[in-house]
């Protein structure tokens, strides 16, 4: 009998609308039915609601912050349209960087652990399968940066339209996009990452120092959306748009993967009103960064090898530095367009956010009864020798920028330290979230009142430090 040595056929690559329409067919066989009249009374008062806020806000002239007579007097100083486009483009700026930096940690083009095992990993078009994701994405990039021109010129006044700087924006941040997706698919581009992430700091910085010294001429910035340079920022924007679709089906299993920690986090800190999970993915995928150091053992004993161990881990994190230094460097930027209100505000919470990036050992220590054991001695020395570094840190920022809110008066300005660090010292001794505490029932649905009352406990310290600050100023 002759064997049979035919290879077999294999069938044509499913195509991602049929990969689509599986889904979809899926998704309506395991989902209960409901009528068009239930799908519009939950979604369409919220469409109606958001509609009517992004047409009114879209309304408003540039500058309709400061124009009011109420956020003059307490949160802002009267800016000159030409002094406040060069600040409103220095802002749009540092918020390009921020977004960057966001997509870096998102993928952003990511998949479900279930997705990617059972769809993206066998024999499928890749390229056809991320296209209406990458889509979205770029859809949601345009909004991020219309949004983020008309909250800018919101509070900024400018020579020329809001929606001229929306447009560069819109172009901005579709570009940044573009260019996410390609350093999830080239290793080369996702070193240069870095360099265009603090390339936007510095440009972003540089402009509002150059404001405040008024040695920018108005000019310099595109006032018209027909001009040569928007042609290009669009056609940019467009050729990398179009680049990003043509090469990425060239996006392996790993990067897809990659974020998979990070959108878990998300959803869970979303479903409990917990950020200790998204903060625990990033602090994991920041020591992954770190990866292996050579261990050195600690000169000191006691209290000194506590701190040279909590002091240890912040110069191995080298970012928290860039952030310590932006933190004492904002508030310059913020003295010269705001009021002392303002500024006072600025710099209770800069301490207060810097104070929370320099105390991990802190929250390991209050977090873990077996640690606090592990060391010895008693909790609130434990406590005490891990609240030396976020201390200094604190410190460190409120003496860089007491020079600029020096104004605002002695006594408003000891109150920022102090209450920071209180701040601070509170929200890490907060206990692990308990979801089974007081729920209010009302007409609207559920409050959890004792959610509430455990994720406030650091942030109402705060708040009453701002509090006290705004009445010493508005009393004197």
């Amino acid at each position: 009998m002759a064997m049979n040595t035919t290879a077999p056929q294999l069938d044509a690559l499913p195509s991602a609308r049929t990969l689509r329409k599986w889904v979809l067919l899926r998704q309506q066989t395991r989902r209960p039915r409901r009528g068009a009249l239930s799908i519009l009374a939950v979604w369409g008062v919220p469409a109606y609601v958001c509609s009517g806020i992004v047409w009114w806000t879209a309304q408003l002239p540039s500058g309709t912050a400061a124009a009011n007579s109420s956020a003059d007097q307490l949160f802002s100083v009267s800016i000159d349209p030409v002094v406040g486009q060069r600040y409103a483009w220095a802002l749009v700026l540092i918020l390009a960087a921020v977004s960057m930096q966001l997509f870096r940690a998102l993928g952003p083009v990511s998949a479900e652990a279930g997705e990617l095992a059972w769809i993206l990993s066998g024999r499928v078009d890749r390229r056809a399968a991320l296209t209406l994701r990458i889509c979205g994405l770029t859809t949601i990039a345009l909004a991020m940066g219309v949004g983020t021109a008309r909250s800018v010129t919101f509070v900024f006044p400018t020579v020329s339209d809001w929606w001229v700087l929306g447009g560069y924006a819109a172009a901005g941040w579709s570009g940044l996009l573009s260019i996410a997706v390609f350093g999830q698919i080239f290793v080369t581009v996702r070193r240069l990452l870095v360099l265009l992430i603090g390339g936007l700091w510095a440009a972003g910085f540089g402009i509002a120092v150059a404001a405040a010294s008024n040695t920018v001429p108005a000019e310099v910035f595109p006032m018209s959306l027909g001009s040569p340079t928007a042609v290009l920022s669009a056609g940019m924007a467009v050729v990398l748009f179009v680049a990003a679709l043509r090469w990425s089906g060239q996006m392996d299993r790993a990067a897809l993967g990659g974020s998979a920690d990070v959108m878990t986090g998300i959803s869970a800190a979303c479903s409990v009103l917990d950020l200790s999970y998204l903060t625990g993915a990033f602090e994991a995928r920041r020591w992954r960064r770190v990866a292996t150091v050579t261990s050195r053992a600690f000169a000191g004993t006691g209290v000194g090898t506590l701190v040279a161990a909590d002091l240890r881990r912040l110069r191995r994190h080298r970012g928290t530095w860039t952030v310590v230094g932006v933190a004492s460097v904002c508030l310059y930027t913020v003295h010269a367009v705001g009021s002392p209100v303002l500024v006072a505000i600025t710099q209770l919470v800069a301490c207060f956010g810097v104070g929370m990036l320099c105390s991990g050992g802190l929250r390991d220590v209050c977090g873990s009864a077996a640690l606090r054991f592990a060391l010895g001695g008693s909790d609130i020395r434990l406590r005490l020798c891990h609240l030396a570094v976020p201390a200094l840190a604190i410190l460190g920022v409120w003496l860089a920028s007491a020079p600029a809110a020096y104004t605002s008066g002695w006594a408003v300005l000891v109150i920022a330290p102090v209450g920071a660090l209180a701040a601070v010292y509170r929200a890490r001794r907060r206990p692990p979230t308990q979801l089974g505490g007081l729920v209010l029932e009302t007409g609207l649905g559920q409050v959890p009142l004792d959610l509430l009352r455990q994720l406030l406990t650091g942030p109402a310290a705060l708040a009453a430090a701002g509090a006290l600050q705004v009445a010493l100023l508005l009393l004197w």
